[in-house]
């Protein structure tokens, strides 16, 4: 309350700005862990934080496009879909969402989700994860010119990103290009992990290379490790 003879100060008068302090500290806190732990491999944990963040600040498109990012990781494609028109719901612009939906509905429906990111794209021209979403198709089409050019796109944005280096070394491994498969392999090896790279097989797939048997690249069915990996999750909540 006020000093001397003064009227007591309502005990409310001053908590909505300390509050609201503390809550964006709060939700900038768990968007940073939940963004690392989505970089680093732990989808699940990161789709908890965001959650947790969610029920602090709901109105934030970012934060449901991020916890749309984990849950794709996850595996969980209707869930992140979900997610990503939540965020649009929020903020019908928001690239990061945009882009998520239209790779989701594009893995269902390859050509015609082709034609929609490329359209994208015109907005876009520089987007790493739009360019990993289109190389991921051009592969699933068995393109892998087409797809190698754009993991070269987003590994040149990216460099130091281990999903992304991952599907570029696949490419090339695809395209007979040894030794560029070897030194992209070798520099997934040596970057932080990522969600979807599964590094056993990446090693294995190495020494075959490194001793002259390995031959063409296994397909996603015979070996998980020589596809290329899933939902781009290096990209920050904050948008791509």
């Amino acid at each position: 309350g006020a000093a001397g003879g003064g009227a007591a100060e309502p005990a409310w008068a001053g908590e909505p700005t300390v509050v609201a302090t503390d809550r964006t500290d709060d939700v900038d806190r768990l968007v940073r862990n939940a963004d690392h732990a989505l970089a680093t491999g732990r989808p699940a944990e990161a789709a908890a934080l965001y959650d947790k963040a969610l029920r602090l600040d709901p109105s934030a498109a970012a934060i449901q496009y991020g916890r749309g990012r984990a849950l794709e990781a996850m595996g969980l494609r209707a869930e992140a879909a979900a997610a990503y028109q939540a965020a649009l719901r929020l903020d019908p612009d928001h690239p990061g969402a945009v882009v998520g939906l239209a790779g989701l509905v594009a893995e269902e429906e390859p050509e015609v989700g082709l034609a929609d990111l490329r359209r994208l794209r015109a907005g876009r021209p520089g987007d790493p994860w739009l360019a990993v979403r289109i190389g991921r198709l051009e592969a699933q089409r068995g393109q892998w010119e087409a797809a190698a050019a754009e993991f070269e796109m987003a590994a040149t944005a990216l460099p130091d990103h281990a999903a992304v280096a991952h599907n570029l070394a696949v490419a090339r491994d695809r395209l007979g290009d040894v030794p560029a498969a070897i030194a992209g392999y070798e520099q997934v090896l040596s970057l932080p992990p990522a969600t979807g790279v599964p590094l056993t097989l990446v090693r294995a797939r190495l020494a075959a290379l490194r001793g002259g048997t390995g031959g063409a690249a296994a397909g996603p069915a015979e070996a998980p490790g020589t596809a290329p990996v899933g939902a781009p999750t290096g990209a920050p909540a904050t948008g791509q």
